[in-house]
């Protein structure tokens, strides 16, 4: 009875070993085909170019957007929180500590919130002017300036994940959290309006910069890593004959035909 049984149970190990290689080489192959930088030696002049042109693009789309943004709320946040430690002097001099605590408390916030703005890299802002800057007359130089330009459309999509995600408005809240509990425990009962101000304003603040953040380069980078290394994702302009180009890409099929 056990010989008649072993078969289809070898059998079914086999098959299921079978399929685990599959899925571990297709995953890895995968994972291959989103690096989008190790196939930059290996493309042609034109490919080189075009790609360098499509990331230029990508960066003058939000270009606007990123400073803005940066300007904005770095500048926005620091007249806040100058607003706030004027308060703070007026109510130290009045000698309403619990109201110096709060103010003191929110200036720190916004001037550290308006601080990590600006020093914070900001591609999406400058990789433009900084990409068209290197030098490319030479087809070697055609590929660093592509590296460069890959690297910084990277760069710019993980700063934007951070800027657009709920960390900094997990921080603000936390931060304010504690900040409203010490003044409600310390000073109990005081400018109840104050400590509410105190649980409210930050969070409040944080999740429109998170919701105004720039959303250019994120997808662009998801993009971009799908077509750079796969298909033929390139114009080489007007030809005089037919041209008949079939490729496989992340949004699906697509067939061009050129007379």
């Amino acid at each position: 009875m056990r010989d008649a049984v072993r078969p289809p149970v070898a059998t079914r190990l086999l098959r299921y070993l079978a399929v685990a290689c599959v899925l571990a080489a297709v995953s890895g192959n995968a994972a291959h085909a989103q690096d989008a930088y190790h196939c930059i030696e290996d493309l042609s002049d034109d490919e080189v170019r075009y790609r360098i042109d499509k990331i230029e693009k990508t960066f003058a789309k939000g270009k606007n957007k990123a400073m803005g943004w940066r300007i904005g709320w770095s500048v926005g946040t620091a007249a806040l929180a100058t607003a706030v430690t004027t308060t703070a002097i007026i109510a130290a001099r009045e000698g309403r500590t619990p109201d110096k605590f709060a103010s003191a408390y929110i200036a720190a916030g916004g001037y550290f919130a308006s601080a990590r703005l600006l020093l914070t890299p900001m591609p999406g802002a400058w990789g433009l002017k900084r990409i068209r800057r290197m030098p490319d007359e030479t087809e070697a130089q055609r590929r660093a300036k592509l590296l460069y330009a890959t690297q910084k459309l990277e760069q710019s999509a993980k700063i934007e994940t951070f800027n657009g995600g709920p960390g900094t408005v997990l921080f603000s809240t936390v931060y304010a959290v504690v900040g409203g509990t010490v003044k409600a425990v310390r000073w109990t009962g005081s400018s109840p309006e104050v400590t509410a101000l105190m649980f409210i304003l930050p969070p409040v603040i944080s999740t429109a910069a998170v919701l105004t953040a720039p959303k250019n380069a994120r997808p662009a980078w998801e993009e971009y890593r799908g077509m750079a290394c796969s298909g033929k994702y390139y114009d080489t302009g007007p030809d005089d004959r037919l041209d008949l180009d079939l490729s496989v890409g992340p949004q699906g099929f697509s067939l061009r035909l050129a007379f």
